[in-house]
């Protein structure tokens, strides 16, 4: 539709991720002519290559997990950077002395790793046959679903891990890694990653029905 025709609403009043310029729109008395809508997941698409024989709500999912995975990385860096000089109140110790802090930076590096990986694997796998000019088939789908719901919720965990593991220093604006805790959490309600897809993977790999256009 023509764009004068849509009012876009300036409502991206948010916890986290403020910089993406999400908002909502709305349209009035707006025909939109045959040939200019889709049933995404569902109707054929309109060209044949490797983009569409992917999946497409895959893709969305993979950005958005590969979105969370970056915001945590981030946060583990930010977190190392500060444990270099920081003393808790009260503490002779710097930060990365402290062994619950040692602990907790090696359990975040090998969960958002290990998440990585899944994803990945999951990525390149479709990517090989999508360009060998096969589709994504259910089962491949399902697996980037659950690979990039998996790795946007072990994201925020991360990201959690070491907003606690930075103390009292991680509550102010100031900080990259109090920011990263709360992107990487608005990053797990995104309907392509969020927690219910876990139940989704489940049911199809229990055997059970369920429509899988939106996959």
């Amino acid at each position: 539709m023509p764009a004068d025709q849509i009012e876009f609403i300036d409502n991206w009043e948010v916890s986290g991720l403020s910089g993406t310029g999400s908002s909502d729109y709305r349209v009035t008395d707006v025909a939109i002519p045959e040939g200019r809508w889709v049933q995404m997941g569902f109707d054929p698409p309109v060209r044949d290559n490797a983009w569409s024989r992917f999946s497409f709500f895959g893709l969305l999912a993979a950005w958005v997990a590969s979105t969370a995975v970056g915001i945590a990385r981030r946060s583990i860096d930010e977190l190392v950077a500060l444990a270099e000089d920081k003393r808790p109140q009260g503490s002779s110790r710097s930060l990365r002395e402290r062994p619950v802090v040692q602990a907790d930076t090696g359990q975040a590096e090998a969960r958002l790793r290990s998440a990585w990986a899944f994803l990945r694997d999951g990525i390149e796998e479709v990517s090989a046959i999508a360009d060998a000019g096969c589709s994504a088939t259910v089962e491949q789908r399902r697996t980037i679903r659950l690979a990039a719901t998996h790795a946007t919720q072990s994201a925020a965990e991360v990201a959690e891990l070491m907003y606690r593991a930075a103390g009292g220093a991680a509550v102010y604006r100031t900080s990259p890694i109090q920011r990263c805790f709360r992107d990487a959490f608005v990053a797990t309600q995104h309907a392509m990653v969020a927690p219910r897809m876990f139940e989704t993977a489940g049911r199809i790999r229990l055997g059970l029905e369920i429509e899988t256009g939106f996959l």
